[in-house]
């Protein structure tokens, strides 16, 4: 497994070294290749991210629509992240968790307080979480982890729980699959293991291989649904994307799934940090990053969450993006506690919308706000979802299933938004019409909009 890895990190240099910065051939033949819908290359993925022309551009931008729209329909999923802990045992230069900041007040959520603070975020209308939390010795996060999961699900609406917590043994992901989460998901930070090793000062986090190899073990021990993801701004940003679409070709190559998820967070200031920011990304090579990711990965979910400014976050679901938190708060006891206290917060947030704030945007560019977890809870996931996402066909479940969840959003807001209700009402209506199995999925939103909770297929 490791040497298998470092080949992939190996390569990814020399591909990095091979991209030439103005290559006006190479240039002709992407714009062609991507006019007609075929995968670029590494090597080209490199060429069409590092050089910004017009031409080039719109083509890339067109392509990443039509391949969002092909695959995944109008749908953006929602979710919130729930941070039940600051407290680390690493020392990142670029994070407010770090172990050597003293100026954070250090918090661990008990039993009580995390099922409140799901309860705040299903109030909002969400039904699927985010667990994140700082890194502690394996056993007693698990442990834990094994308290809190199982409360929440059984005292809380929520649907579906996704974890994002530090590198485990094979043993620990075994344990962690038995809490019938949905998503695991890890960022590797950085895939330069130079940038790597510059940031990641102390702590278990230091080992750059444990940490790469963490979702092989996961898949191994029968979590097949992963998110990977880089911290873009740690490093050459060029390098950092040819990594993660490495990893995900890798992991698909190897396993005969890819990663469910890849996230997009870009860096962003933190309390206390020590991290010099060499590498700013501009707004439009940040757009560039998940056109190319969208197309290069066309199964896969891209995540982008609210360290993005609002009008930001408004394009980039035109261009690929597919799930987005909502009303996002980074710092544990925040839902229900004072918002914003920045004495706790991993980093600053950007997009400070509420959720019905967000969903009417999203109806008004004529996207389709989704809530679904039918997914997770038909096993449609790991190799079943890559073969029906692989042939275009997860939309066809994708769009009914968001119609549902969005609908029944809308049913438990109609007294708190009755305006967002009714717009809300009319774009499901316009929304079903399209559809070739219209009757029957108009039925079942006339069903949930007189109270009717939980329809999937």
């Amino acid at each position: 497994m490791t040497q298998e890895i470092i080949t992939l990190v190996q390569r990814t240099y020399e591909i990095v070294n091979k991209v030439n910065r103005n290559p006006k051939e190479e240039i002709s033949q992407i714009i062609q290749k991507l006019q007609k819908g075929e995968r670029l290359s590494l090597i080209e993925a490199g060429i069409a991210f590092a050089n910004d022309t017009e031409e080039l551009d719109q083509i890339l931008f067109w392509q990443a629509r039509k391949v969002k729209e092909e695959i995944y329909g109008k749908r953006i999923v929602l979710f919130a992240p729930l941070y039940l802990s600051n407290i680390c045992i690493n020392n990142c230069s670029y994070c407010s968790f770090r172990r050597e900041n003293k100026e954070l007040s250090r918090v661990r959520l008990p039993l009580e307080e995390a099922v409140d603070e799901a309860k705040a975020i299903r109030e909002m209308g969400h039904t699927r979480i985010l667990l994140v939390m700082g890194e502690e010795p394996e056993d007693k996060t698990l442990s834990y982890l094994e308290e809190i999961i199982p409360a929440i699900y059984s005292e809380v609406d929520i649907r579906r729980i996704n974890v994002n917590i530090a590198p485990l043994t094979l043993k620990g992901y075994e344990r962690l699959k038995k809490l019938k989460i949905g998503t695991y998901q890890l960022f590797q930070e950085s895939y330069n293991p130079e940038v790597y090793r510059e940031v990641h000062l102390e702590g278990p986090k230091t080992n750059f291989l444990w940490r790469l190899t963490a979702v092989e073990r996961a898949i191994e021990a029968g979590i097949d649904d992963i998110g990977i993801g880089a911290l873009f701004g740690l490093g050459d940003p060029l390098f950092e994307l040819l990594g993660v679409i490495a990893h995900a070709d890798y992991l698909k190559k190897k396993f005969g799934i890819g990663p469910h998820t890849v996230s997009v967070p870009r860096l962003k200031p933190a309390l206390n940090s020590v991290f010099s920011n060499d590498y700013k990304i501009s707004d439009h090579k940040f757009k560039k990053i998940v056109a190319l990711l969208r197309i290069m990965l066309p199964y896969t979910g891209i995540i982008l969450s609210t360290r993005e400014p609002q009008h930001l976050r408004d394009e980039l679901v035109e261009l690929g993006v597919s799930q987005m938190s909502a009303a996002s708060q980074t710092g544990p006891g925040e839902y229900r506690g004072k918002k914003g206290e920045e004495e706790r917060q991993q980093f600053l947030l950007s997009d400070h919308r509420s959720l019905a704030e967000i969903v009417e945007v999203l109806i008004d560019k004529g996207f389709l706000p989704s809530f679904c977890t039918a997914c997770y809870r038909k096993r449609r996931t790991g190799k079943t979802f890559m073969g029906l996402a692989d042939r275009g066909q997860i939309k066809d479940f994708c769009t009914p299933n968001a119609l549902f969840s969005f609908a029944e959003y809308l049913y438990e807001i109609r007294d708190k938004h009755p305006e967002l209700y009714k717009k809300g009402n009319g774009y499901l209506l316009q929304v079903v019409k399209d559809l070739p199995n219209f009757e029957s999925i108009g039925r079942a939103i006339e069903y949930i909009l007189k109270g009717e909770k939980d329809v999937f297929i």
